[in-house]
């Protein structure tokens, strides 16, 4: 059965990676768990026990070669319905680098790791052309924020409000620490544009990551959808990543998440596990 309640689950946040061919900054080799290549059959193997067969790929790497790699395999794979590339939006060119990747239809918008950039990154005219550019294209723009990002990314996605944005990993919350005030302050605020989605993701890795359990996570997520509502959040596993935690299979973190859902309806449950991120990324796959 792969299918909720008769809609076909989507994955909205994966990773690949080739560390054979391409030099990766991140994962280090301390992290022995995932710091190996990645593939469409190792994440197809572990799909397999889960109810999810389509997936979105998000970037993991800051360069045109990951991008054109990913988008190669998504065109020999029926797996990957999506992907969220990189590209540097502060190239002078960079309209007619979206155009060209605009070509393969499976490429949906943009990520940019901000923990690499400078932390005026955001602020920067140049990628706020760049950003402009999305937004005349309909593509989507990942954001991987913390904490401290939410001050100017409210600013920013107020500038765009015709671009669509989605926070990836919830701004990975302190869950760990249980430190929850100021992260909910900024959740609050970046949920008040209603151009700005929010991936249920991440979590269990900022969590403990030996002695996590369901309910660490469920306050972060009840809050999300609070204030988000049903209609903007959407699961993603952020596999391979997930794995660094104990007991965090593919199968185990889908199953967690969607026990964070509980308190949702039926329909607002198919709404985070299968609809939104379709309607967000424009894919072509039933909903």
């Amino acid at each position: 059965m792969n299918a909720l309640h008769g809609k076909e689950i989507v994955d909205a946040h994966i990773h690949l990676w080739d560390s054979d061919k391409f030099f990766y900054p991140w994962p280090t080799a301390d992290l022995s768990g995932i710091c190996r290549p990645f593939h469409v059959s190792d994440l197809e193997n572990a799909l397999d026990p889960s109810p999810v067969r389509k997936v979105v790929f998000i970037q993991a790497n800051q360069t045109y070669d990951e991008t054109d790699w990913i988008l190669e395999q998504a065109n020999r794979s029926s797996t990957i319905v999506g992907v969220a590339g990189w590209v540097d939006l502060t190239d002078p060119k960079v309209d007619v680098v979206l155009d060209k990747y605009m070509k393969h239809p499976k490429f949906r918008g943009v990520r940019n790791i901000l923990e690499a950039e400078e932390d005026n990154w955001l602020s920067q005219e140049s990628v706020h052309r760049g950003l402009g550019f999305l937004q005349e294209r309909g593509l989507t723009f990942d954001l991987l924020i913390r904490t401290r990002h939410f001050k100017l990314a409210s600013c920013v996605v107020k500038k765009f409000p015709n671009l669509k944005f989605v926070i990836d990993h919830a701004a990975k919350p302190e869950i760990k620490e249980g430190k929850m005030d100021a992260w909910k302050r900024g959740m609050e605020k970046m949920a008040e544009n209603p151009n700005v989605s929010c991936k249920i993701s991440g979590l269990v890795t900022e969590a403990s990551h030996e002695n996590w359990k369901v309910e660490d996570l469920i306050p972060y997520v009840q809050h999300l959808t609070s204030i988000f509502g049903a209609n903007r959040c959407m699961f993603g596993s952020d596999w391979p990543v997930c794995t660094l935690a104990r007991d965090a299979s593919y199968k185990q973190t889908f199953q967690a998440y969607l026990q964070c859902v509980s308190h949702l309806s039926e329909k607002e449950k198919e709404a985070v596990f299968c609809d939104n991120v379709v309607k967000f990324y424009g894919l072509q796959c039933g909903i």
